[in-house]
């Protein structure tokens, strides 16, 4: 007998819709060390756990569950993703096959450090230290007790913030 298993769309579904509901989502940004070459960044590894040197977590807004759509209004490398509608539930996400999130958030000139990054990621599973306020959209790196897991990395060129910057993270994460 040949028996065969596989993963369901169901399921894809369900980790991303879990994603998508946590409190505990956030961007950072990291590295301020050079890559031996500047110009060309390394491919993150599948097995990375952290960013290099993080400097700074931005609490993501937008966070949307995503579906493929020719004419969407979100664009990641050279494919384009429309937003389901909030709020969202289990059941729309399941209907619409949304295997998708997009996370994305301002580095804002006043709020964020001024800093040189050249890694971005997304963590989920953020222990904040006590006393960060409630609502706190900034956190720098002595606010957090545990990173969580990093759901998504990305290596880049430098950017250089300036005091009168902001800069605009974003991702779209397959489940």
């Amino acid at each position: 007998m040949n028996a065969q298993t596989t993963d369901t769309l169901g399921k894809h579904v369900r980790q991303a819709y879990e994603f998508f509901i946590k409190n505990d989502v956030w961007i950072a940004v990291g590295r301020s060390t050079p890559w031996p070459d500047e110009e060309n960044p390394p491919a993150p590894a599948f097995t990375s756990a952290a960013l290099d040197e993080i400097m700074g977590l931005v609490k993501p807004d937008p966070l949307k569950m995503a579906v493929p759509d020719p004419e969407g209004e979100i664009e990641m490398y050279a494919q384009r993703f429309r937003g389901l509608p909030l709020p969202t539930s289990l059941e729309d996400a399941l209907d619409a096959g949304a295997r998708w999130v997009y996370v994305a958030g301002w580095l804002m000139y006043d709020q964020f450090p001024v800093v040189t990054f050249r890694q971005e990621g997304v963590f989920s599973g953020v222990v904040l230290k006590g006393g960060v306020p409630p609502g706190a959209t900034v956190l720098l790196p002595e606010q957090v007790q545990s990173y969580g897991i990093l759901e998504a990395i990305t290596n880049r060129e430098k950017i250089k913030r300036r005091d009168s910057q902001k800069n605009f993270v974003e991702f779209i994460i397959e489940f």
